[in-house]
């Protein structure tokens, strides 16, 4: 993920209010399942986040990786503001990647991605 070579510390799947999304089951199960293998883990609302000094923190303690489930692959949303700076810091592994996410969910690409012989 991304370079980033330290140990898994606290990860954090993020998603906009995630209470809501349709896949929140999945994110509780996920959580679950990390918890289950030995790590710590929070589901986080991006704006929760805090990007201090040189790290990013939700509940006042570090995340690293962040899971990100966001759509805003540019994280150009206020709300986006602490991932973005911890992202561009490379302070924090994001995954998927957000500029090959947002390359790959980018329609227009689609036309690079054919093969319009076949």
């Amino acid at each position: 993920m991304q370079g980033v070579r330290r140990p898994l510390r606290r990860i954090a799947i993020v998603d906009d209010h995630p209470e809501e999304q349709y896949l929140y089951p999945e994110f509780i199960l996920a959580r679950e399942m990390l918890v289950r293998a030995g790590y710590d883990a929070v589901i986080a609302s991006p704006e929760s986040l805090q990007f201090i000094g040189t790290e990013l923190l939700s509940e006042g303690r570090p995340v690293d990786p962040v899971c990100s489930r966001l759509v805003n692959f540019s994280l150009d949303q206020p709300d986006h503001d602490a991932l973005c700076r911890a992202d561009k810091a490379g302070a924090a592994a994001v995954t998927p990647d957000l500029r090959n996410q947002a390359f790959f969910a980018d329609k227009q690409c689609l036309v690079l991605l054919s093969n319009p012989e076949e």
